[in-house]
Order: structure tokens, then sequence, then C-alpha cells
């Protein structure tokens, strides 16, 4: 699974990459599944009251949904987890659920 926002020439010169990987078919015996993370975690969490960099900290919860619809695992016990985790935060903790479910 990638962040297609994170295959920029900025971001692949420091890998060390001559070529964007998600182009030029040095992937082609692997699965990969591609979503513009950045994107989608904006949009997803929006409404929860997090704003600028806040926004993207809910990132790594939008993929773990993903991973989470890919394998078809339960949803109920992160989303507890969250509301535990962050319930001194609230904005924090709708902003991750926000991210998780729509991955």
């Amino acid at each position: 699974i990638v962040n297609t926002a994170a295959f920029d020439e900025r971001n692949l010169a420091k890998a060390g990459y001559e070529s964007n990987p998600l182009d030029d078919d040095s992937l082609i015996g692997y699965r990969v599944i591609q979503a513009p993370m950045d994107e989608l975690t904006k949009e997803a969490v929006k409404d929860t009251g997090v704003s600028g960099r806040n926004v993207l900290r809910s990132k790594n919860f939008f993929a773990l949904g993903l991973m989470a619809w890919l394998f078809h695992r339960p949803t109920e016990p992160t989303i507890e987890w969250v509301e535990k985790k962050f319930a001194k935060k609230p904005e924090v903790a709708e902003a991750n659920k926000a991210a998780f479910q729509a991955g």
C-alpha cells in the first residue's frame, strides 16, 4: 500500500530513485495498492475540528483502516482504543476515527 502523495520528485531523490517505481514497471511483480492518502485523509477529517499540520497526523489511521478492510479485520477494537487513548483530546480522537473509517 503506497501513499501516492509521497512519491514526489523530492522524496524519490531522497530515497535514491532515478525514476518513480509506480510508473516504471519496476514493481510489476508486486500487488501495489495506490491511494492518495494525504488527500483522502484531509477529506475524512475536515469536519472534526483539527486543522493545519494536525490534519495529516491521522494519515496512519487511514492506512490502518485500509489494512483492516483489506484483511477483513474487525474495526471495533481499534475504535475503542482510539477513544480511550485520546479521551483528553476529543478532536484528535474524532479525526483518527474518521480517518480510520475512511480507510
